[in-house]
């Protein structure tokens, strides 16, 4: 849920939507888990790579927007949040 805050915090510069998602996606993957605890350990195994994969992802995605944030600090183009 930090994550989602995070993005809320951010949302005037472009990865805080990125954030949400990332806050989202835990989320619900944390909510499918608890609500079904006795699904198939082949089907949980599948659900938590392919959430892994969407986070990693989307972490990936904040982290090149991040850099490129920080590079136009470091030239002098960004003026202020």
């Amino acid at each position: 849920m930090l994550e989602v805050a995070a993005g809320i915090l951010l949302g005037t510069m472009d990865s805080g939507w990125l954030l949400v998602g990332c806050g989202v996606c835990s989320a619900l993957l944390g909510a499918y888990l608890v609500e079904w605890p006795n699904a198939a350990l082949h089907g949980i195994v599948w659900l938590i790579s392919a959430g892994a994969t969407l986070f990693g992802s989307l972490l990936i995605l904040v982290g090149f927007k991040i850099r490129r944030l920080g590079l136009e600090v470091h030239e002098g183009k960004f003026t202020a949040l």
